[in-house]
């Protein structure tokens, strides 16, 4: 093997800076979860999330088998932002709480990310059978 060689140096700058990348991504993921687990501690504590809200939460959680701190994070992966958006709607309907407040309660949202989520909800609920189907189940005990 020749070191010296061009072409394996640069393969093996390209595979550093992968693992690098990999490392930061993981690093930032990891951040991101234990701050957003800390504020929902902080928040429970506190009694900033009302409890009609927590049980929403916990309830999509379970149903998604998700850690609830996820519904406070800023993740945008499908498999998590789509149960976000359903708790969101179902607290919008469900619950007597302002827009501001619900987004308050998801990780400081703005009222406008809670209107979205509600629309986009509601469209898939009239265009996806399958979604509908999976919607039913979440009030099946």
């Amino acid at each position: 093997m020749n070191l010296t060689d061009p072409s394996l140096a640069a393969k093996a700058r390209a595979r550093v800076l992968r693992a690098q990348a990999a490392y930061d991504a993981a690093r930032d993921a990891l951040i991101d979860a234990v701050s957003a687990e800390t504020e929902l501690h902080a928040a429970k504590a506190n009694g900033r999330i009302p409890d009609d809200i927590l049980a929403v939460i916990r309830a999509v959680a379970a149903f998604y088998r998700l850690p609830e701190h996820l519904f406070f994070g800023a993740d945008r992966q499908p498999h998590i932002a789509q149960p976000r958006c359903i708790a969101m709607h179902l607290c919008r309907t469900l619950t007597p709480h302002t827009l501001h407040r619900v987004g308050e309660c998801f990780g400081g949202r703005d009222h406008g990310t809670v209107i979205h989520a509600g629309k986009a909800i509601e469209a898939r609920l009239s265009t996806e059978p399958g979604f509908h189907v999976a919607w039913e189940r979440l009030f099946l005990p």
